[in-house]
């Protein structure tokens, strides 16, 4: 507990104060004037009965300063004098002087002075004489004054205040000098107990003991209340010490009031105290007495409304930042009814209260608030108190209230310390060049094609963490990639904080997701994001949660410079916040890594970067997360600084001076660290921190922040009225409001930005616009496979023509955006190409049926899903996030044709793998001569020849292979005609020729024979694997002997087949299994 006993000491006089009004308002007493034979004629102003000796009195004034040596009194009347006049009395300012001779003659008086009477201008001078008949009207008396005129002795005034407001001390010289204190009261209440009149005399000079002082209490109409006079020492008037004079208990004089006295607002209180110099006169104008207005002590009471009046307390509170104190302003900290009645007294204690103690002295000028805005008062110093950051501020108060509130002043006052903060700096405001956040370079428009280059960056600020919004981050952007994957599209993964990188381990440049390896790469930075966010070091640590914008999009814009052949499409700019710092100094009020306030160099920066990237052919896409619509957050010039913490005011400070070279024109000072990382509109809006105008008064204290209501710099002085930011007025020291809207169409364009007005929102707002072209899709991925079924990575993809068909309807969208039922495109660079569906009703899922141009040298590859084999195997995606699923495809057509038919959803992804098998290179072929057992017959001649399409008539002018071109001629597949030129020693020719197909499948060449005619005489074919290099295929073909069968092409077919089903049936197991270990 703190002692407040010198605090009394701040009731004393400033003797600075004191000796300003003394050489304002006191008049020079050297160069006196005298005048001899002076004559005033002047009139009675009442005139008097007293029953006791039968005589009248009458006051007059001589009107200035004189030594008088006769005084003759006429009446016009019918009343006169008595002769000689024993009973006649001269007095000034009631104080009776040595008897003075008079001589009358029926209607007139005369006196003559022995010694010259030396009066004042403001003295009271009554005369009092026995009449005998009638009493003289005062309009019937003249009175000539006689004498000379001497110094000018004018009285001096001295101006005091105190808690009860201002007074005023009047001092006269002459034969009666007297101090003269007038104070008006400004409020209903009462008066009680003493009344205390004290001056600053030196000297010698002092209260004059012999002579009464004189209290009245006037009305405001002017009537006198109450009367207390008596010579000090008397029971009603007590001399007493005078001001900072304890040994002289003369100083002053106490009136004691005979009861409690109500007075009403307007009421005037006066006190008469005759002073000399051992009961001299004063009048030498040297002798520099009073030196000032010394006090004027009442014990009042104002009359009050509250159930709980005349309350009083103290309460401390820290000091903000550093410069001279030079008053504060008090105010409200509580619902309670409450009207500051007084200050009481000021003290400054060190060391953040700990340490010495400083009265600030009085008097105090003090303005309270107006009768309908009580509880607030601004008080100012006389002179301004020197107090560092670390000093602690006591107020003691007096107020009326309907509760007691002696216990917990604190808790129902607060107050904001009136200072300097950069004496002799001036501060500077930086309005923001034109243009600063308006994009110069237009957004690209969306790229219609799904398969792009993507990258996706995420907000990895600390309200990101706070908000609980990492899971539907992480899960929105991995949606994205589940529901691309298989498609032509590559993703890369960023994320930023204060650095334009918080996490390296989650960064991943553009990568493929065709395959799945490539979107686990994907998803796993995905994955590290999230990890990384919730490490408990995340949040806590300092200079890392910031928000930059500019540093985010520089990493785009590094990566397009290093792959000019692969830029991003398209950003996908996730964040829950506005840009709060950035790469480029200086930056908006010289903040550090841990900002929160969003700066016109935020935001400059940003766009600029921003306007790098779109001019690079990357659309910017911002998404903005957890932001009502209507939300606005103000944007700071850059001469507005933030201070977090005291300890760190002066770091700051220095710190904005090496960024700017001059002082920061506002400051954002916040009471407590948010727990929720919110937006500055918030902060302020709960009375959290104050914004400030800094100048050689601004109030330093917590809810006492500009009111920012009218359009001028400086602000208007605050108060502690508190209104919504979106009435107040930015033209000090932010340039105005932005919804989340507004803020992201900086860095791309106007109308671009979307907004998830919850991150439960993020992951359907995010799949709608970046899986936008490929909703509603069929999308063909093609590859090629060689013979062993492995992809040829030296094929090109590009070209690759295929044909949609909707046979229900016209459902697919042409080039032009018309609907059709049919149309063709080809496969880009990727081997990828897509097909747009687009239906009336939504619920429609629509057959289509793909159709691929064939290519010499390559076959459909039949590839085998769950259920079945087909010319394609095909998922579909969900935008939703609903898992991918395998759906069915039907092949189209005859047996060997390349269509195939799925059904798609207009709200989903349907991805096609379509795998073609490059054809072997043409193989050789051979012919083996078996007799009925399987043994090789020598001599057989054959020739080859290219058959008809239906395979039953030579083609061409001579054959395309004979005998001994085994390795030498190769067959390509196609149909052809097997036939017998010379047959072995003892055996018959092939009654017919023989049809065979040479096709390619599976990687490999095969033979297909039909199913009736001389096919029966071909024991066995397939491909040749004796081939060492490259393919070829084989035919063993059976023989009988001679005599038995006609010559080839000759009658009697029909029996010839017969014996030949009967040699097979006879002879094919034992023939095959020879031939096939003689092929291993």
């Amino acid at each position: 507990m703190w002692d407040f006993a010198s605090s009394r000491g701040i009731r004393g006089f400033s003797i600075a104060l004191a000796l300003f009004l003394t050489i304002a308002l006191s008049i020079s007493l050297t160069g006196a004037m005298a005048q001899t034979n002076t004559t005033i004629t002047v009139q009675p102003t009442s005139v008097n009965y007293e029953a006791r000796y039968n005589r009248i009195a009458f006051d007059f004034s001589a009107g200035q300063n004189m030594e008088i040596t006769k005084i003759t009194v006429v009446n016009s009347g019918s009343a006169t004098f008595s002769s000689p006049n024993r009973f006649s009395e001269f007095s000034v300012n009631r104080q009776i002087t040595s008897p003075t001779p008079f001589t009358s003659a029926g209607r007139s008086l005369t006196s003559n002075f022995t010694q010259p009477l030396k009066v004042t201008a403001t003295d009271t001078l009554t005369l009092k004489w026995a009449v005998t008949r009638g009493i003289p009207n005062a309009g019937n008396l003249k009175v000539t004054i006689e004498g000379k005129i001497t110094e000018n002795l004018k009285p001096q005034s001295w101006a005091g205040n105190d808690t009860n407001g201002a007074f005023l001390l009047t001092a006269t010289q002459g034969n009666s000098p007297t101090l003269t204190f007038t104070r008006t009261i400004d409020t209903d209440g009462t008066l009680a107990g003493y009344i205390e009149a004290t001056s600053q005399f030196q000297n010698g000079y002092d209260v004059d003991g012999g002579k009464q002082s004189v209290l009245k209490i006037y009305d405001p109409q002017g009537h006198v209340l109450v009367t207390v006079q008596n010579v000090p020492g008397s029971q009603e008037v007590q001399p007493i010490s005078g001001v900072d004079q304890p040994s002289n208990n003369w100083g002053g004089v106490r009136f004691k009031l005979p009861s409690e006295i109500k007075v009403p607002a307007g009421s005037r209180i006066e006190a008469t105290v005759p002073y000399g110099f051992r009961n001299s006169t004063v009048t030498s104008p040297d002798i520099k007495s009073p030196t000032g207005p010394g006090k004027f002590t009442i014990n009042f009471q104002k009359a009050s409304n509250f159930q709980k009046p005349n309350q009083s307390g103290y309460f401390c509170l820290a000091l903000v930042g550093d410069g001279p104190v030079s008053g504060f302003k008090l105010a409200p900290n509580s619902d309670e009814q409450r009207k500051i009645t007084g200050i009481k007294g000021v003290v400054l204690v060190a060391d953040g209260g700990s340490g010495a103690q400083t009265s600030v002295p009085g008097p105090f000028k003090i303005d309270y608030s107006p009768e309908d805005q009580t509880g607030s008062a601004y008080v100012r110093f006389p002179q301004a108190m020197t107090a560092d950051q670390d000093t602690a501020m006591c107020v003691v108060l007096s107020f009326d209230a309907n509760v007691d509130m002696t216990q917990n002043v604190g808790d129902h006052f607060t107050f904001a310390a009136e200072r300097n903060l950069f004496p002799g700096e001036t501060p500077r405001v930086m309005d923001p060049e034109q243009g600063w956040d308006t994009p110069t370079v237009a957004n690209p428009k969306p790229v219609p094609r799904c398969g792009q280059n993507i990258a996706i960056v995420m907000d990895a600020s600390n309200s990101v963490i706070v908000k609980q919004g990492v899971d539907a981050m992480s899960d929105a952007a991995s949606n994205i990639v589940k529901a691309l994957t298989g498609t032509a599209t590559s993703i890369g993964v960023y994320n930023f904080g204060s650095n334009g990188t918080r996490f390296e381990d989650a960064k991943l440049p553009s990568t493929s997701i065709q395959d799945e390896e490539g979107a686990n790469k994907v998803l796993t930075a995905i994955g590290k994001y999230n990890s990384n966010m919730k490490l408990p070091g995340s949040y806590t640590s300092v200079g890392q949660g910031a928000t930059n914008w500019e540093g985010a999009l520089k990493n785009i814009e590094d990566f397009n410079k290093q792959n000019p052949t692969s830029k991003y499409d398209v950003v996908y700019f996730l964040t829950d916040g506005y840009p709060t710092f950035s790469d480029s100094t200086p930056r908006g009020g010289a903040e550090d890594a841990s900002a929160g306030m969003v700066h016109v160099s935020d935001v400059k920066y940003a766009k600029q970067a921003a306007d790098r990237v779109k001019q690079q052919g990357t659309r910017i896409q911002p998404v903005l997360i957890n932001v009502r619509k209507d939300f606005t957050e103000p944007t700071a010039k850059d001469s507005t600084a933030v201070f977090k913490e005291k300890s760190t005011y002066k770091a700051a400070i220095e710190a904005y001076r090496q960024a700017y070279g001059s002082m920061p024109a506002h400051l954002f000072l916040p009471w407590a660290q948010s727990q929720e990382n919110t937006f500055v509109r918030d902060v302020l809006n709960r009375q959290d921190a104050d914004i400030y105008t800094v100048g050689d008064r601004t109030l330093l204290g917590q809810g006492f922040g500009d009111p920012l209501a009218s359009k001028r710099d400086p602000q208007p002085q605050p108060d502690n009225t508190r209104v919504v930011l979106n009435e107040r007025d930015w033209s000090t020291w932010a340039v105005g409001e932005r919804g989340p809207l507004q803020m992201g169409d900086v860095i791309a364009a106007n109308g671009d930005s979307i907004l998830a007005t919850t991150f439960g929102d993020l992951k359907r707002v995010l799949a709608e616009v970046a899986l936008a072209s490929c909703a509603g899709t069929v999308t063909l991925m093609k590859s090629v496979i060689d013979a062993e079924e492995n992809p040829v990575p030296s094929e090109t993809l590009a070209g690759w023509e295929f044909k949609a068909h909707t046979p229900g309807g016209n459902f697919l969208v042409a080039q032009d955006d018309s609907r059709t039922n049919e149309t063709s495109d080809i496969t880009d660079e990727s081997g990828s190409v897509t097909f747009h569906i687009e239906t009336d009703n939504p619920s429609a899922n629509p057959e289509v049926q793909i159709t691929e141009s064939k290519r010499n040298g390559y076959s459909l590859f039949r590839q085998t899903s769950a259920s079945k084999a087909a010319n394609a195997r095909c998922s579909i995606n969900y935008l939703d996030g609903q898992p991918a699923q395998e759906i069915e495809v039907n092949d189209v057509g005859d047996e060997g044709n390349q269509d195939f038919q799925v059904s798609v959803k207009p709200g989903a992804v349907v991805i096609c793998k379509v795998v073609n098998q490059k054809e072997p290179e043409n193989g050789f072929f051979r012919v083996d001569k078996v007799d009925m057992d399987g043994k090789p017959l020598d001599d057989a001649r054959f020739e080859v020849w290219q058959a008809s399409g239906p395979g039953t008539e030579r083609q061409g002018t001579g054959p395309v292979w004979k005998t001994g071109d085994e390795s030498k001629i190769k067959l390509a597949p196609g149909k052809y005609l097997l036939i017998e030129t010379q047959a072995p020693r003892g055996y018959s020719l092939l009654p017919e020729a023989i049809q065979f197909e040479i096709v390619a499948e599976n990687g490999q060449q095969i033979i297909k024979l039909p199913n009736a005619g001389n096919a029966v005489f071909v024991l066995n074919s397939g491909s040749d694997e004796s081939v060492s290099q490259g393919f070829g295929t084989y035919m063993q073909v059976a023989d009988v002997q001679m005599g038995t069968l006609p010559k080839t092409g000759g009658g009697g077919i029909a029996l010839w087949v017969v014996l030949g089903l009967l040699l097979v049936g006879a002879g094919w197991l034992a023939v095959g299994r020879r031939e096939a270990k003689a092929l291993h």
